[in-house]
């Protein structure tokens, strides 16, 4: 799936998609506005501005949905309007038999006609009559309503289990049509820690594997997963890469927006120490990216025995 976007933010945005596919890039570098403008355009929303395969996309061609930074089904769960759980909710009411929802109105009556009674015998005197909207009562029993999972209040669950929640539903809900799916996810793995995330990617995976499902998320840093299902993007001075050189890899692993704002802030030697760092720290990424780039072929280093000096002095080669 290619996809051209024109938008005012970035420079020209040219993408070949696969199932799943990750924005890369630093703090304030444009990831989440990027991320609206895609949905944006799948939503038929961006005429010629925003190509699939060379093609503009109508209303309702893609079945999209978006799940937001906070990613928390606490937040789903208060049915607000843009709330997948509350069209679900919406549409299980209409499809309601009539009978059905007699019987739910004839309900309300008997509960309420104690009040309705009073209410009217206080006011006699000016002929008050008293009746209950029932779409405005069925909002308020979806206000009413609370979920829990195994007796505990989704409010009361992790960060974690919310977002592994709400991830789940969604895709849930895309395997039920018949559309072609695009999920957005922004800022995908925040809240997990490095191996729950790849658990859980590892689970979306095998969702989406065979599906008509297409997934596009946020991340600040680097994911490190090899799967060939899973496409990568590097986000940086409004361009967006599938391939990058090792200097913006090593900046796309550290959270840091680009080479002038660190030499804006720091001195030569702190730089030097945060490289350092960053070397040391995420080797096996820097390793497996060297590696799959063949930037420094001879300087493989094998899975046996790593052995840091040579690989700092390969990376450190590369990166000035």
């Amino acid at each position: 799936m290619k996809l051209l976007l024109n938008d005012p933010n970035f420079d020209y945005i040219n993408m070949d998609l696969n199932k799943i596919n990750v924005i890369v890039g630093g703090n304030s570098s444009g990831k989440s506005i990027l991320l609206n403008s895609l949905f944006e355009g799948f939503s038929g929303k961006m005429k010629d501005d925003f190509l699939i395969d060379g093609t503009e996309v109508k209303k309702n061609q893609y079945y999209v949905l978006y799940i937001g930074e906070s990613k928390l089904f606490e937040v789903e769960s208060k049915l607000g309007a843009k709330s997948l759980l509350k069209s679900k909710i919406d549409i299980s009411l209409e499809l309601l038999e009539e009978e059905a929802k007699n019987k739910f109105k004839d309900a309300v009556t008997e509960y309420t006609s104690e009040i309705k009674s009073k209410l009217i015998s206080e006011f006699q005197d000016f002929n008050l009559n008293l009746e209950f909207e029932m779409d405005k009562l069925i909002t308020s029993i979806n206000k009413s309503m609370v979920f829990d999972v195994n007796s505990t209040p989704t409010d009361f669950l992790s960060q974690s289990e919310q977002s592994e929640m709400l991830i789940n539903f969604y895709l849930e809900d895309m395997m039920s049509v018949n559309n072609k799916c695009i999920l957005f996810i922004d800022n995908f793995g925040q809240e997990f820690s490095s191996y729950k995330f790849k658990e859980i990617l590892h689970k979306v995976i095998n969702k989406v594997e065979n599906r008509d499902i297409t997934i596009i998320t946020t991340s600040k840093s680097e994911i490190d997963i090899d799967q060939s299902i899973v496409k990568k993007f590097y986000l940086k001075n409004r361009k967006i890469k599938d391939q990058i050189n090792l200097d913006d890899y090593v900046l796309s692993i550290s959270n840091v927006v680009d080479m002038d704002e660190l030499e804006r802030l720091y001195s030569q030697n702190e730089i030097l120490l945060m490289k350092e760092k960053i070397y040391f720290e995420n080797s096996d990424l820097i390793q497996n990216f060297i590696i799959s780039n063949q930037e420094v072929e001879k300087y493989f280093i094998s899975k046996e025995k790593k052995d840091e000096k040579i690989l700092l002095e390969a990376i450190d080669k590369n990166f000035k």
